[in-house]
């Protein structure tokens, strides 16, 4: 009509305005469902078999739930219910003991399963053989002049009275059956043919769980005395590992292994070295360490004491 704006037509709707409401449609569909799953798998009766944990294994049936041994693990086999680690299904009073017990290091149940399965026999400890630069040599003297032996090291506690020998002499057979266990008897009558005129120990403990016991032996040749370290390396090195430090002259190391019968895992470092007519053995223990710095420190306190060769 005249006089009369024409009639225009209603804008139509955007098509990104139906396409947000849809996807908080569904974000909201989503969010409801997690929360109505949730709270039905933690209604009261539940067995804890929720929807997720069916995904994996059910706890009513632990068997299945129970991971695999490890590529290349020692399986234990057994059924002795009263040993512990040859039960699947283990009673409270087992768990606690021995669980806790072999924390603190191999329980003798699981040492002893361990020998059945024929175990104990392969070395465990493979701890390091560094150590950092040994202590220069030097020329001091005997504490008294009739006994070149070594004192215990400044913070230590001479345990000599509860060592294998209390007394600090030491005859072939003792020293033989402490250091050279599988062939004691011939080692023994060799240095008492070889020229030993006579031994002496000292035994000590330190504050962080180091053992030591420093023996003295003397011969009355010097090639008499190296003859006897290098028979007992020659006795023992086939089955230590050898640790020597080819810094220190007129010396050799050897490191026992470590088996799963030791409970604390101890591995022990020897040092043997000979200076003029006198031979030294400083044995060093302690758990889950090589300590060859303490044993090549103390074997060079023992030789800077002995006359000059």
């Amino acid at each position: 009509m005249p006089g009369q704006f024409p009639a225009v037509a209603a804008p139509a709707a955007k098509k990104h305005d139906r396409k947000r409401l849809l996807l908080i449609s569904t974000a909201v569909v989503a969010v409801i469902t997690v929360v109505t799953i949730g709270v039905w798998a933690l209604l009261p009766g539940r067995t804890g078999n929720s929807v997720v944990a069916a995904v994996t294994c059910k706890p009513a049936d632990l068997a299945g739930c129970l991971i695999k041994a490890p590529a290349g693990a020692v399986r234990l086999a057994g059924t002795n219910a009263n040993v512990w680690p040859q039960q699947t299904a283990v009673v409270a009073d087992l768990y606690s003991s021995n669980i806790t017990k072999d924390a603190k290091g191999v329980y003798p149940d699981t040492a002893s399963k361990l020998s059945v399965d024929g175990v104990t026999s392969r070395p465990m400890g493979m701890f390091p053989l560094t150590a950092p630069r040994p202590p220069a040599a030097s020329q001091g003297a005997c504490p008294s002049a009739t006994d070149c032996l070594m004192p215990a090291p400044r913070g230590t506690t001479d345990t000599t009275s509860t060592s294998y020998q209390a007394g600090a002499s030491v005859d072939a057979g003792v020293y033989a059956a402490q250091y050279d266990i599988d062939s004691s008897t011939g080692v023994a009558t060799w240095l008492d043919s070889g020229g030993l005129t006579g031994a002496r120990h000292r035994a000590w403990t330190a504050g962080n769980g180091v053992t030591a016991d420093a023996v003295l032996l003397k011969y009355e040749k010097p090639e008499q005395a190296r003859a006897a370290a290098e028979l007992e390396y020659g006795f023992n090195a086939a089955d230590d590992r050898i640790c020597t430090d080819p810094a220190v002259p007129d010396s050799i190391c050897l490191a026992a292994p470590v088996s799963a019968g030791d409970y604390r895992q101890k591995e022990t470092i020897r040092v043997l070295a000979w200076k003029g007519d006198y031979a030294v053995s400083v044995a060093v223990t302690v758990s889950n360490s090589a300590d060859v710095a303490d044993a090549y420190a103390w074997a060079q306190q023992q030789l800077n004491l002995l006359p000059a060769a």
